[in-house]
């Protein structure tokens, strides 16, 4: 027995029925007309919690079908991934980075360890998120640094990035160590 207009056994012929039948179709998800400017913060945002669930290995085109745009309108606004990972890497790094913190790392009247945790007390709160920690283990677990400017070759860049110096010492059981020169 066939349907109107179908092969019985087509691909487009479901059990009971017709699968693409308009009893069954969900109503077109309506597209929402943004500025530009609402748009890309709707894709950044969007980016920072798809690459902190899935990590950077997620396809582009998974994250376009999650925000509900087109492949083609993600590209629009970031030309390639990497551009879009440099996007996140500065909205989640970057962008918390409070300008007094520069001073309280560099304040010489304070010694090292009172500058640090002065530093450490409200740097923590701004990093302990659920995007900022799980894109810091993707980045680390897939071999990357998190940014070009720290290399991870350089264990001593991230302090140099922050203002602080450092030189290599030894523990007395002979292991090796960074040790803050002020």
């Amino acid at each position: 027995m066939a349907m109107a207009g179908l092969v019985r056994g087509s691909a487009k012929e479901g059990r009971g029925g017709v699968m693409n039948s308009p009893e069954r179709a969900l109503p077109p998800k309506r597209r929402r007309r943004l500025d530009p400017e609402d748009r890309e913060r709707e894709i950044v945002d969007g980016a920072v919690a798809f690459f902190a669930e899935v990590g950077f290995d997620g396809g582009l085109r998974d994250l376009a079908k999650r925000l509900g745009i087109t492949h083609q309108n993600l590209f629009r606004y970031f030309p390639t991934k990497e551009a879009l990972i440099e996007r996140v890497y500065k909205e989640v790094y970057l962008d918390r980075w409070q300008p007094e913190w520069d001073a309280v790392l560099h304040d010489p009247a304070k010694p090292l360890e009172k500058r640090l945790i002065d530093f450490y007390g409200s740097y923590l709160p701004a990093i302990f998120r659920y995007d900022w920690v799980r894109i810091f283990v993707f980045a680390g677990l897939k071999g990357v640094g998190i940014h070009p400017a720290l290399p991870r070759s350089d264990p001593k860049a991230g302090y140099r990035a922050v203002g602080l110096r450092t030189e290599a010492c030894r523990w007395p059981d002979g292991r090796a160590r960074l040790r803050f020169v002020g």
